[in-house]
């Protein structure tokens, strides 16, 4: 999932996708003022959160690396959602 949002992080694969999934809110001058993914990228907390509970069931050094990724996780679609992309230009 980390690899996928990396890559969608950026235009041309942005709005691509963001199109055809209905996640990307492109920029409607008056009602929003910018451009953003939707808030529906927050479920991504589930696994996330699913990571941290299993983390805490594993050994140390498996339990560190998946705290880590679930922990890049959440910050990632916190930091999409949160964020901006972009402004309008009237």
């Amino acid at each position: 999932m980390l690899g996928a949002l990396s890559i969608l992080a950026f235009d041309p694969q942005r709005r691509a996708f963001g199109r055809a999934t209905g996640l990307w809110h492109d920029c409607i001058t008056g009602r929003t003022g910018y451009e953003r993914w939707s808030s529906v990228l927050l479920l991504l907390l589930i696994p996330a959160g699913l990571g941290f509970v299993a983390a805490a069931k594993t050994s140390r050094p498996t339990a560190t690396a998946l705290m880590l990724v679930s922990g890049i996780l959440g910050m990632v679609a916190v930091v999409f959602v949160v964020v901006p992309a972009g402004t309008c230009v009237a």
